[in-house]
């Protein structure tokens, strides 16, 4: 192979290696938090399947106090 060749190869792969290298990388960010309000609503277990939430008066079965978290995050 001549020297002109040789560079030219050279400068070929520099470059290909330059492209790998600015890939850049892209990482998905929520913009809210995904909840788990089955997670969140065991904070307010009172025991018997009833959970006592802050600012309402009765306890609630666990489907109604995940409806009313739901509601308080909107």
């Amino acid at each position: 192979m001549s020297v002109t060749g040789f560079n030219r190869m050279r400068r070929r792969l520099a470059k290909e290696k330059e492209k790998k290298e600015k890939v850049e990388v892209k990482t998905f960010k929520p913009d809210k938090k995904e909840i788990d309000y089955t997670e969140e609503v065991k904070k307010y277990h009172t025991g018997g399947g009833w959970y006592d939430l802050p600012g309402i008066e009765d306890n609630k079965r666990k489907e109604e106090a995940i409806e009313i978290l739901k509601e308080s995050d909107k």
